[in-house]
């Protein structure tokens, strides 16, 4: 089984490599942190809102982009119908107007279809440019069929109606009357069936207009005249037929530009109707896109706001902790040992910040308080043993004057009686004369002693 490393590195210890001054900076660096995260979930939550702010802004604006569109595109459909029917040029610059307009709302359709199908933006692009094609051919034909009767086919088509009247209208004695008859009412019948197909474009009028000029022509070949004659009348005829005819292909033509421009309007209708349906549904998308990135932005901001709380909290009060447990601790020792107890337990010598330093000061404090002990048991003891040995000196002085005044009082005894002795000695000098020096030797000794009493007295002094 695998043993822990003996120094495995514990969190407390861990975080008591830092000074009190980091923990305190670290603790204050909660909240900032904190601020700076939700000001980058912020700063991402209104980029993200811009995004969808942006997408929505682009999505309204190419629906009303293909709104306007298709009621430009509607406006060409009605007007190119209503030329079709009824040739005008109030209709072709309606057809213009609403051209213009419809270029303009398609370049905003181009714009804002970023985010769209560009093939379906690419195909209304090719509808668009064909029918402006179109349009072009419209305007070149109706220039060639005639802006009013006095212009290309139309007024083609009045002359030679006019010529095969003049014609007609001259010396005719050259034909039998009934001929002649028969000529002016086929002209007024090809008048009359030109005038109902410019009206409804009928095919009956169509094919009656040709049958008549058939029988107009047939007329002619079968009367026997001069072939001169009946040349000029022919190709008179047969040049109103071709101005018909002419004005018949440009009015076809016309027709098929407008057909070509009502089945491209068509498209581009449901073209548009698509795009502003792909648009509301981006818009739509965008909007719950921005609500989500909203409610995603706040309810991040207060995750993040409670996750700094908690964690300041948390950390807060284990940095606390680490810092007020060693200073309780620090406290006690100090209160015990301001009692006199030396034998307290230190915590925290080991640490390397302040509270480390303040331990290692106490343990000095301590040191010194048991070194001051130490001194003043050291004393006490020496002034003991010098009370003792002043208690020992006082005593022997006390014996050793009791022993000179035993001594002095045997010396006064015997000076009395040496004094009352000197008196029998005086009247018996030469009696005692041996006696004398006897007793002189005496009180020499004696003197010996008092002097050397008085000596180790001094001596005694001197030394206490």
């Amino acid at each position: 089984m695998p043993q822990s490393a003996p120094h495995a590195l514990s969190p407390r210890r861990f975080i008591s490599r830092f000074s009190v001054r980091t923990r305190i900076v670290a603790i204050a660096l909660i909240p900032v942190i904190g601020f700076i995260a939700n000001a980058l979930t912020f700063m991402g939550g209104e980029r993200e809102v811009d995004a969808a702010l942006d997408t929505l802004r682009q999505a309204t604006a190419a629906a009303d982009a293909s709104r306007e569109f298709k009621g430009a595109v509607v406006t060409i459909q009605a007007a190119a119908r209503s030329f079709a029917d009824h040739p005008r040029p109030g209709y072709l610059q309606i057809l213009s107007a609403a051209q213009d307009a419809a270029t303009a709302q398609f370049a905003r359709i181009q714009q804002f279809s970023v985010g769209q199908d560009r093939s379906n933006v690419d195909a209304i692009e090719r509808t668009f440019v064909r029918m402006r094609g179109n349009f072009q051919e419209l305007n070149k034909e109706y220039e060639r069929l005639g802006v009013d009767s006095d212009s290309g086919l139309r007024a083609k088509l009045r002359d030679a109606a006019a010529d095969v009247e003049r014609v007609i209208s001259l010396d005719m004695s050259w034909l039998p009357e009934n001929v002649s008859h028969q000529l002016i009412v086929s002209l007024l019948a090809m008048r009359r069936h030109e005038a109902a197909y410019m009206l409804d474009h009928g095919f009956a009028d169509r094919t009656a207009f040709g049958t008549e000029v058939g029988a107009f022509i047939k007329a002619i070949e079968g009367v026997v005249a001069a072939e001169v004659l009946k040349a000029q009348v022919l190709q008179t005829v047969r040049g109103y037929a071709d101005a018909f005819e002419a004005w018949i292909a440009a009015n076809a033509e016309i027709r098929s530009r407008v057909a070509g421009i009502d089945s491209d309007a068509e498209f581009l209708i449901r073209s548009a109707d698509a795009n502003a349906s792909r648009s509301n549904e981006q818009r739509a998308e965008a909007s719950v896109a921005l609500n989500r990135s909203q409610q995603h932005t706040r309810n991040t901001i207060i995750q993040v706001g409670l996750a700094t709380v908690i964690l300041g909290l948390v950390f807060g009060l284990w940095i606390g902790q680490t810092i007020t447990r060693p200073l309780r601790g620090l406290a006690g020792v100090m209160k015990r040992l301001a009692d006199g107890d030396t034998s307290a337990h230190i915590p925290a010598t080991r640490a390397k910040d302040e509270l480390g330093e303040m331990a290692r000061a106490v343990v000095v404090f301590r040191d010194n308080m048991i070194e001051r002990e130490r001194l003043t048991a050291t004393e006490i003891e020496t002034a003991r043993a010098r009370e003792q040995r002043g208690e020992v000196i006082a005593v022997t002085i006390a014996r050793f004057e009791t022993s000179v005044d035993e001594a002095l009082s045997k010396v006064r005894d015997a000076a009395c009686r040496l004094e009352s002795a000197s008196g029998h000695l005086n009247s018996a000098a030469d009696r005692v004369s041996a006696e004398t020096e006897t007793a002189e030797q005496r009180v020499g000794l004696a003197s010996g002693n008092v002097t050397t009493a008085a000596s180790s007295v001094e001596e005694l002094a001197a030394s206490i």
